[in-house]
């Protein structure tokens, strides 16, 4: 007599029905978060970038533009404004 419950090797068998599993290794999982990550930065730089040209075309003082945050990592002092580069790359500040 078959268990109502059992394990398939492409997905979970539960009364007939068959749900897909979301497959992947932990290696797999680890790599696409870390693409996410990566892309959601570079669209977050790119819109931050867009305030800085605008408040620099506006004659407005910025004093940093830091990437991240946390510890730093890297600066450049520009003529006006200080670039900064921090550890956790998942904010960026105007």
């Amino acid at each position: 007599m078959k268990s109502l419950f059992f394990i398939k090797l492409r997905g979970i068998s539960c009364g007939g029905s068959v749900i897909p599993r979301l497959g992947g290794t932990k290696l797999t999982i680890i790599i696409s978060a870390i693409k996410i990550i990566v892309l959601l930065g570079f669209l977050i730089l790119i819109h931050e970038a867009g305030h800085l040209l605008v408040a620099k075309w506006c004659k407005v003082k910025v004093n940093e533009f830091a990437i991240g945050f946390g510890p730093l990592i890297w600066k450049k002092q520009g003529k006006e404004t200080k670039y900064t580069l921090r550890l956790i790359p998942l904010r960026w500040i105007l």
